[in-house]
């Protein structure tokens, strides 16, 4: 009976030790029709995406192709949660600056979730 306990036990402090799946937006930024609103929206993104806790993996830098089209500009946001890269997005601070975005450039973004740990 006590092996019983001590093995439920030491499954319940697994269980919370386990982390939720880190989760990662990931934006591919195709064309900037206006470099200069580009540039506006860009630097209004920092502040958001620490405030939801999240920080960036990747922000520009070169790119290599190794199948297909090299891509542009890629982002990468790492947040500690599928959940809190949504709160990001859709958050009042984001959604401000978003439209700057949309009118200055094309992109595709997403969120993927990572492996929990």
């Amino acid at each position: 009976m006590l092996v019983g306990i001590a093995l439920g036990s030491l499954g319940m402090q697994m269980l919370k030790a386990q982390k939720s799946p880190t989760a990662f937006y990931i934006a591919e930024v195709f064309e900037v029709s206006n470099q200069d609103q580009y540039n506006t929206y860009a630097a209004g993104v920092p502040a958001t995406v620490e405030k939801y806790g999240g920080h960036y993996v990747v922000r520009g830098g070169k790119t290599e192709a190794l199948e297909g089209e090299p891509p542009k500009r890629i982002v990468v946001l790492a947040f500690k949660s599928m959940a809190d890269a949504q709160r990001w997005c859709a958050s009042p601070e984001y959604s401000a600056i978003r439209p700057i975005r949309l009118r200055s450039a094309k992109a595709r973004g997403f969120i993927v979730e990572g492996l929990g740990e």
